[in-house]
This record gives structure tokens, sequence and C-alpha cells, in this order.
């Protein structure tokens, strides 16, 4: 991957915790982007395995490529300390153990072309095979993405961070962060947190990102009593945020209601 001085678009924060098995893979995928203007952050969260010692090999092929170590916090904190030290204008979070294709910036940042982006998603898929690309694209607010969310019958607006883009000038600038209490769904909040903050959601209908799920990550390993109390610590977060997202639905709805009637108006009055 070419490398300059010119400021990272994109700053891409990767989490790492025991994963040799498939670090490499996610690596490489990245190293083989199409688009460059990328830098890779990599923070390693107390592996006991080989990961470490791979992220640093990486690093020391490719100059945009940095490592960074952590006694063992979790993936929260690993994700706030890689805002921290992001460069980019716009975040990318990747789990340790997917893939992605060599398109998946490239398609991504040209999303960000069109006016008052302030997040851009793609699909994905658990077979590799099926990366493909496409040239139809949806924009909806930001409002209507939140209401999506809660509906478990609308897939594609699920709060995942991996197939997503955000503006680190709203993250930065509202205190958009990771719970680092929680051992699940710190991404779904992190995501209606910043959804908050944001007008405009882009959605590709490419298939970019190829998700593997990995039966030793930590949903599959802690206790079932830990995991629940993450997901009410979330649930009594996510009422918060809904209630607001409430009162600004209709406040939208009002204002649309308002320009339709004045449109009528002004046809009525010729």
């Amino acid at each position: 991957m070419a490398v300059n001085n010119i400021k990272p678009l994109v700053s891409i924060i990767i989490p790492i915790y025991n994963s040799s098995k498939y670090i490499e893979k996610l690596l490489d995928s990245i190293s083989k982007q199409t688009y460059k203007s990328l830098e890779v952050l990599l923070i390693d969260d107390g592996s006991k395995d080989d990961s470490l010692l791979l992220a640093k090999e990486y690093c020391s092929k490719f100059r945009n490529f940095k490592v960074f170590t952590q006694k063992h916090q979790g993936v929260g904190k690993a994700r706030n300390f890689g805002i921290s030290k992001a460069n980019g204008t716009w975040l990318s979070f990747i789990d340790s153990d997917d893939e992605l294709s060599p398109l998946f910036y490239e398609r991504m940042v040209n999303g960000l072309k069109k006016t008052n982006i302030d997040m851009v998603v793609c699909k994905y898929t658990r077979k590799k095979e099926k990366l493909k690309c496409s040239n139809t694209f949806s924009i909806i607010d930001a409002t209507e993405y939140f209401q999506n969310m809660m509906d478990s019958k609308l897939p594609k607006f699920e709060g995942y961070l991996w197939n997503k883009l955000f503006k680190k000038s709203i993250v930065k600038n509202n205190a958009v962060a990771f719970n680092e209490k929680v051992l699940v769904w710190e991404d779904m909040l992190f995501v209606e947190q910043y959804l908050l903050y944001s007008s405009k959601v882009l959605f590709l209908n490419d298939i970019l990102y190829y998700y593997r799920q990995n039966q030793s990550s930590i949903t599959n390993n802690k206790e079932n009593i830990e995991l629940d109390g993450s997901r009410v610590i979330v649930c009594n977060e996510i009422q918060k945020i809904s209630s607001i997202f409430s009162k600004l639905y209709w406040q939208t709805f009002r204002i649309k209601i308002r320009n339709i009637k004045n449109i009528y108006k002004k046809k009525f009055k010729k």
C-alpha cells in the first residue's frame, strides 16, 4: 500500500484480542485496498497468543499501520483509545476476524461525495464469494434510520459498526464514545448515540464486508449473567435515546407537513 505524508481521510480502528487465527487475512485485505488514504490503528487488548507479533510484522511493512498495546480492558476501551489516536476525517471500526472487499473503502468514500452525508453503510455477507458491487444507493434521515433500527424485521438497519463510516467531528464534538462497562451491544449503543447528532445516512447496495462468526468471541464465552447485566445497561440507555428521537421525529414530521401545506397554498393562490 503506497504511503505518503498527506493526512489520511479514513482512520481504521481495529481492537485485537487473541486474533492470531484470522488477523493476517484481515490485514491482507486492508493492505490490498484500492483506496489508499488510510491509516490503520491496531490496538492489542492484552492478547495471549501471537496477535501482537503479527500486528507488529504488518507495521514493519506498511508505514500507515500503527500498533498500540494495553492491558486487557475490553473492546470498548480499545476503540475509545483508537478514536483518541485517529488522524482521519472519518472513522472505521473493523473486527479483527473479518475481511474486506478490495473496493470497500473506495466505494464507501465515493458515497461521501453526496451532500450532507454523516454516515455511510454498506451490505455484508457471511459467505466470502458473495462480495460484489452495485451502482444503486439510497439516502434517508438519521431519525428514520433510528426508528428502523428498533424493528428487527429490517436487517439492513442493524447496529453493527464494521459496515459503516462515521464522521470524526461528530464523535469528538458530541463526546460520542463506547460504554466501557458493557460486554455486548456496545456497538449498537454507539451507533444510536451517533445518530442523535447526524442528519443523513447513505446506504450502498454493495456487499463489501465479509463477516466471520467467531465462536471464541466474548458473547460465546462469558456467563449469561454478565451478558444480561450488560444488556440491561444498554436497554436503559437506548430508552433514553429513543425518547429524544421520538421528539425529533415528530418535530421533523410537523416541519414536513407545514412545508407540504405551504406548497399547496401557493398552488391554490395561482
